[in-house]
């Protein structure tokens, strides 16, 4: 039986071209926050052939792309159909690999009439991105679908300065937060029934012997400067 062989086997084939993949990078208000990066990619043509002694015959031509910096490799008959898988791949490995987040916030709100408290609980949707260089990013999604991306800051702040918390949106963390909020909504129930008509005087008279709401640490001068 006639044994077949390639040509050029030990190089992987003769080199026919050599095409340019280009990762555009990412660019937010004219800043380059993941740089753009150019990969070469081997176009080599294989040639199998038949016989034991020369002149030897073709049995089978096909091509292969090699990309050695993405350590990518394929082979194939149709040079589009090659070219379309590889640009995938390289395509995969060089976006941003996006992780979703948490950003929770507990802030103080004041009513719009008369003199009182209140707070606002929340946890914001954020992205944490890796770039192929290791570039770590923020993704923020903001009015009308639109998404702004800058470096991640690592540490959260508020406008007041106050550090926030960035978490995993895990499973698991996602169920906590929300039985964070539905106790926040039984408390603020609870509060309302002790300012009822028929219980307000009383719980005023007995403020400091309520468990519920520890006596403040704010001065008097400090209630009056708020109100």
């Amino acid at each position: 039986m006639a044994k077949s062989k390639s040509s050029n086997e030990g190089s992987g084939g003769k080199l026919v071209d050599t095409w340019i993949y280009e990762y555009a990078g990412i660019t937010e208000d004219d800043r380059q926050r993941v740089a753009p990066k150019k990969v070469p990619i081997e176009l080599r043509l294989i040639k199998k052939f038949t016989g034991d002694t020369p002149p030897l015959a073709t049995g089978e031509v096909c091509f292969a792309l090699i990309c050695k910096e993405a350590e990518i490799s394929m082979r194939g008959s149709d040079i589009e159909a090659l070219r379309a898988a590889m640009w995938e791949k390289l395509d995969t490995k060089y976006e941003v690999k996006w992780e979703r987040y948490y950003l929770v916030s507990i802030r103080h709100q004041t009513p719009y009439e008369g003199v009182g408290t209140g707070m606002v609980f929340q946890y914001e949707d954020v992205d944490k991105g890796v770039a192929w260089d290791g570039t770590l990013l923020l993704r923020q999604h903001r009015y009308r679908g639109q998404n702004e991306i800058r470096p991640w800051p690592g540490e959260f702040k508020d406008k007041q300065g106050t550090v926030l918390a960035c978490i995993p949106a895990t499973p698991a963390n996602t169920k906590a937060l929300r039985q964070f909020r539905d106790r926040i909504d039984e408390l603020r129930e609870r509060l309302a029934d002790f300012l009822r008509p028929g219980e307000i005087l009383r719980t005023l008279a007995g403020l400091n012997g309520m468990t519920l709401l520890p006596p403040s640490t704010k001065t008097d001068d400090d209630c009056d400067m708020m109100d």
